[in-house]
């Protein structure tokens, strides 16, 4: 089971930080297969990853440069993707989360964790000229794309750790929103604690996080897609030692875990599942899940990349209908909770 929860843990790392540089555009006119034909036919050298200190635990940073710095990752197709994948309503993700609070006008808001700004395009539109969105990321690079995105004056960009918030006021925001980036905070209690402090008292935060048990949903693809892609992992990053965040705080047994009454939160949380689903071919649905589930990535032996993606490819063939498309469902649930109005905290 540790290694289960190791590889949900890589799999968290992709849905955060490969959001920049897209490879898909719905707008290019060969559309997405053109551009996963020239991805699956790249051969480039592969330098050795860069190596973390042994025997001490890294920061969510720390970890964060050594895959950047790697040759191995392969960066830039998460936030298309989720532009694919949608909800029974025809929302994205972004625009399911930011629905989670009503009448955001005149309001300030934190993008946590926002990276290249896609939550954060909708919000400066949604507060309106009157309110503000503050993006945080510590990755400089996302930020700039995000800068180069988001022309509006209602809008600050601030490079800061999660853990660290020192540029926000203390009870100066009314609404924090993060998209699948609580589980990815190391040390998450910092985290909690700031989000606490930069809060109004009553103020609300909103998250995506995944579901309690991630390979038994009732999605029979995805459970299977998961099992099949769980058999790698990748020993250059040493998940097996560390993993990524706090485990266990990826879902909503998680976030009750971290946000409670003892760190100053109602226990009122709503709860709410959701599902996005993209149809498609299994060859084109195969690249665009490789930020969602394959380590194919970060695994430096080509033949063993091959293999990998054969037995994926197969899961899709599998569940193929007449017409040659195959549909693909993503679990995830929103949880929403407040800041306690008078201070609980022990």
């Amino acid at each position: 089971m540790r290694f289960i929860y190791y590889f949900l843990s890589f799999l968290l790392i992709l849905l955060y930080f490969l959001s920049f540089s897209p490879v898909f555009s719905q707008e290019s006119e060969g559309g997405p297969m053109d551009k996963c034909e020239r991805i699956l036919s790249e051969d480039e050298d592969i330098t050795d990853p860069v190596k973390l200190e042994e025997n001490i635990a890294p920061t969510d940073r720390e970890f964060y440069n050594a895959i950047k710095q790697s040759d191995i990752y392969r960066g830039g197709d998460i936030e298309d993707t989720f532009t694919y994948f949608k909800t029974s309503e025809g929302q994205t993700s972004y625009e399911f989360l930011l629905n989670a609070v009503p009448n955001l006008r005149g309001k300030t808001v934190v993008d946590l964790a926002g990276g290249s700004g896609p939550l954060s395009k909708l919000l400066v539109e949604a507060v309106g000229p009157q309110g503000q969105v503050i993006l945080v990321d510590f990755n400089e690079e996302e930020l700039s794309v995000a800068r180069q995105k988001i022309r509006s004056k209602n809008i600050e960009f601030l490079s800061e750790d999660a853990q660290n918030l020192s540029s926000i006021p203390s009870s100066s925001v009314d609404v924090i929103f993060c998209s699948l980036g609580l589980m990815l905070f190391r040390p998450l209690q910092p985290v909690v604690a700031e989000i606490f402090r930069i809060l109004k008292p009553g103020g609300i935060l909103s998250g995506i996080v995944l579901p309690d048990d991630l390979f038994n949903t009732k999605r029979t693809i995805f459970n299977e897609y998961l099992e099949a892609a769980a058999q790698y992992d990748s020993p250059e990053l040493e998940l097996e030692k560390w993993g990524w965040g706090d485990l266990g705080a990826d879902n909503v047994q998680g976030m009750r875990k971290f946000f409670n009454e003892t760190t100053g939160f109602s226990p009122d949380m709503r709860v709410e599942e959701f599902t996005l689903a993209y149809e498609d071919k299994p060859e084109n649905m195969l690249i665009l899940l490789r930020g969602f589930f394959q380590t194919s990535y970060l695994i430096r032996d080509k033949e063993t990349r091959n293999e990998l993606e054969k037995k994926l490819l197969a899961v899709l063939k599998k569940h193929q209908s007449e017409d040659g498309l195959m549909l693909f469902q993503l679990p995830f649930i929103r949880v929403t909770l407040k800041k306690q109005t008078e201070n609980k905290t022990k």
